[in-house]
């Protein structure tokens, strides 16, 4: 079961203010509420919030890559300097 599919409505606004994303999910019920908050979906969606908005020293081979896990997507599309 999605998030999408589990509740009566689901928003997502981003703030043109600041580089933030408000997800605003509604339920038909306050069981059905419950059970998406405890389902997997929801503890792997809300693992992977924390993830991105955490501040992470990414180092390879000794060398200091990034300092968020969002860096990590950079390492495939370029050479490190060592590297070239």
């Amino acid at each position: 079961m999605t998030l999408q599919n589990s509740c009566s409505s689901l928003q997502v606004k981003e703030s043109e203010d600041s580089p933030t994303i408000n997800i605003i999910v509604k339920w038909e019920t306050a069981p059905d509420m419950h059970r998406t908050l405890k389902g997997d979906e929801f503890v792997i969606l809300s693992g992977a919030i924390t993830a991105l908005c955490e501040n992470t020293i990414i180092r390879l081979n000794d060398k200091l890559v990034g300092n968020h896990i969002s860096m990590l997507a950079n390492i495939k599309k370029t050479k490190p300097k060592y590297l070239k």
